[in-house]
Parts: structure tokens; C-alpha cells; sequence
């Protein structure tokens, strides 16, 4: 939870600084989404760590 939530913190900082990242950040985001799905985390309680692990339900 917190790993994720600073990775985004981060993602959302560094457009300001470089819009180059901006126009990256959006794809890295769908990218995590489709990786934390194909990992079984269909669940948007669960972060990516937690999609890892076993999900009940």
C-alpha cells in the first residue's frame, strides 16, 4: 500500500518538473493496473502488494 502510494506521489511531482513525464505517467499507471490484474488483484482495495499475496474472494 504505501509503495504504491509513494510511486504515485512521485509520478504526480515529477510532471511538473518534466512535462515529458506527464504524457508517460498515464501509461505506466495503465500498465500497473494491467499488471495488478493479470497478478489476481481485481479488487481496488487491494494495492499491488497485496495482489501479489493470496486475495480472499
Amino acid at each position: 500500500m504505501i509503495d504504491k502510494q509513494t510511486i504515485k506521489s512521485k509520478q504526480e511531482e515529477q510532471p511538473v518538473v518534466a512535462p515529458k513525464q506527464a504524457y508517460v505517467s498515464p501509461q505506466l499507471m495503465d500498465m500497473g493496473s494491467l499488471v495488478k490484474v493479470t497478478m489476481g488483484g481485481s479488487n481496488p482495495t487491494t494495492d499491488s502488494g497485496a495482489g501479489l499475496g493470496p486475495v480472499p474472494g
